[in-house]
């Protein structure tokens, strides 16, 4: 099968050129794992960062590694013990770890930018019928840390709640997500995404291009930071209530401990895999409750990989960027 890999990290993120399209082997399936023909991969900022190795002292990154975290496809084969899945079934899922990437089970974390993918059995979700290959392989890792930031702030009905970043994917989805659970919902973005921002609906839209959020006298019970600007916990504590929360998925400057500073509750977090989340994610898809939209698609070749790592490392994406792995599946 062929794979997008690299055999060493890289600093210079310019041309890409650690990057590879190598002809490996099929992965052999263990009997609690799943065999899936890839048909879309989804790009994260994350799939950058590791590239660079600013993780690799921290997190598990066999070399040379597959690169990718969200995919949908087809089941392929399956192990002995799987006996809820079978071949010929759309799946989707995030090749992810709990709190961390690493996949845990035995599994290699990654490897989602291939033709074929082994996945332990309880990380997959079924893909809906009506649920595009796309979403379903865009919708994993950013959903999942939208819905369980949202948890940790304990957002509910009538809390007032400030997303920064609300053009991020995570962001575009949890303003989402909190509007379903009745929160009074205020993102920040720039005066070039407004009319974007104004699609997720939320009660407030801050221009950070002229106007400084935390500037204004509005105190929130919770935010969410998902851009990591340098400052942003500082800003944060004056406009929280005493008692409210505060979390962020790129800025560590609150720590990870989220009793750290009580009255206030403040913490970095790193999503955990949740295969329950992504069949509630994939619910609220269905019913039009959530849309993520897709930005642009880029072929499985090495310049269609690299333009895709491009236009990710860029930041200026309204919505996913996709690996057509499988041209001829929809």
């Amino acid at each position: 099968m062929l794979a997008a890999m690299y055999s060493d990290f890289s600093a210079d993120m310019k041309d890409f050129s650690a990057v590879s399209i190598e002809q490996v082997a099929v992965p052999a399936l263990g009997p609690d794992d799943v065999l899936v023909r890839v048909v879309r991969a989804a790009a994260n900022p994350i799939d950058n960062k590791v590239l660079t190795g600013a993780l690799k002292d921290t997190w598990n990154h066999p070399l040379p590694f597959i690169m990718g975290y969200d995919f949908s496809g087809i089941i392929k084969a399956v192990g002995e013990n799987v006996h809820n899945l079978k071949p010929g079934e759309a799946v989707c899922a995030v090749n992810w770890g709990q709190g961390n990437q690493n996949a845990g089970n035995g599994q290699v974390p990654g490897g989602a930018f291939a033709e074929y993918i082994k996945i332990h059995s309880k990380m997959l979700s079924l893909k809906p019928s009506d649920v595009s290959f796309d979403t379903a392989a865009a919708l994993p890792l950013v959903g999942t840390t939208a819905y369980e930031g949202l948890s940790h702030l304990h957002i509910h009905r009538g809390n007032k709640l400030l997303i920064l970043g609300g053009t991020t994917a995570v962001g575009l989805l949890a303003a989402q997500m909190a509007k379903l659970k009745g929160a009074e919902v205020t993102v920040t973005c720039s005066s070039r995404n407004m009319d974007f921002a104004k699609q997720e609906k939320p009660d407030h839209i801050i221009d950070y291009t002229s106007t400084n959020w935390w500037e204004s006298d509005v105190v929130y019970d919770a935010i969410f930071d998902t851009v990591g600007d340098k400052g942003t916990f500082s800003h944060a504590k004056k406009r929280l209530r005493s008692d409210g929360a505060f979390v962020s998925i790129v800025s560590m400057d609150a720590g990870v401990d989220p009793m750290a500073h009580k009255p206030l509750k403040a913490f970095f977090f790193c999503l955990s895999q949740s295969t329950k989340i992504l069949d509630e994610l994939l619910g609220l898809v269905q019913k039009k409750h959530l849309v993520l939209p897709i930005e642009a698609e880029y072929p499985f070749t090495l310049e269609g990989v690299r333009a895709l790592l491009r236009k990710q490392e860029a930041g200026k994406s309204l919505g996913k960027n996709m690996l057509v792995i499988a041209k001829d599946i929809a």
